[in-house]
């Protein structure tokens, strides 16, 4: 998720989301739970922060219907 978050944005910006993000939503299931505007609050304050908001909630449903919620270990599984 941070991966996504750092597109045209600094690291030290993403660094001063990602604990708040992680802490309202803990797992890919409460990301791909959350409303497009809950996650969009959380990161309002980096640049492109709506489509960010739809591609992480995008990726968190995909990790929970092709990975039970996990992140692959293998590059072989990713792709």
């Amino acid at each position: 998720m941070a991966v996504i978050l750092s597109a045209q944005t600094t690291d030290k910006q993403v660094n001063k989301v990602t604990p708040s993000l992680f802490a309202a939503f803990p797992s890919s299931e409460a990301i791909g739970n959350a409303s497009l505007e809950e996650l969009e609050e959380q990161i309002k304050s980096i640049g492109l922060f709506r489509s960010k908001a739809r591609n992480i909630q995008k990726t968190a449903v995909v990790l929970l219907k092709e990975f039970d919620g996990r992140v692959p270990r293998t590059l072989r599984e990713i792709t």
